[in-house]
């Protein structure tokens, strides 16, 4: 499989588990396209968007989130994005706590 080879935050990111972030271009024009995808293989989906928050400082990512299918709200998750060249930092602040950390796992098909 190629190496990855984008420098861009639209990628789709993996951590050392199943679990997988996929960022797709920021449509600030269009608030209700989905632009992120959180999954962990296992029947855990969450979808939602990211963008800069409105003092442009930071990234933001708000998801709403299923488990098979079935929509469960006390899962829905928010938290900042942080890129360091193939490295992806989210900092839950809603859903779950603490960090996680993603790698740059494949480019994202060109639309």
């Amino acid at each position: 499989m190629p190496q990855p080879t984008g420098t861009g935050l639209q990628a789709v990111w993996k951590r050392s588990d199943l679990t997988m972030l996929g960022l797709g271009d920021a449509y600030a024009d269009e608030p209700t396209r989905i632009d992120a995808v959180l999954t962990d293989g296992e029947g855990f989906k969450c979808t939602g968007r990211w963008q800069e928050d409105e003092s442009g400082g930071f990234l933001e990512m708000a998801l709403l989130c299923e488990q098979d299918g079935v929509r469960v709200e006390s899962k829905d998750r928010a938290g900042n994005l942080r890129q360091n060249g193939d490295t992806l930092t989210v900092t839950w602040k809603k859903g779950a706590t603490g960090t996680d950390t993603f790698e740059r796992f494949r480019d994202m098909d060109p639309a």
